[in-house]
């Protein structure tokens, strides 16, 4: 079985704009297309990499913290020169 991975770094609307709806109606997009795209047969893991103390907000869009169930823990790796 095929399995696509997507990885969403935030989605960050200017302060002004902020508890308007913007963010989830962009989150809603972007999972529609995702969805529009995986076709019959297909599975999709779709990550996320949220600002500290965004969490809830994702959380109302469906996102569940890692780890859960058949993940583990999201992990990062940096390097600076």
């Amino acid at each position: 079985m095929e399995i696509l991975y997507y990885l969403i770094v935030d989605v960050v609307v200017h302060s002004d704009y902020q508890k308007k709806g913007i963010g989830k109606l962009l989150i809603e997009s972007i999972m529609k297309d995702i969805e529009n795209w995986t076709d019959v047969g297909q599975k999709c893991n779709i990550n996320l990499i949220s600002m500290k103390g965004k969490e809830k907000f994702y959380e109302k869009c469906g996102f569940r913290t890692i780890p859960f169930d058949y993940t583990g823990y999201g992990m990062t790796l940096r390097i600076e020169k």
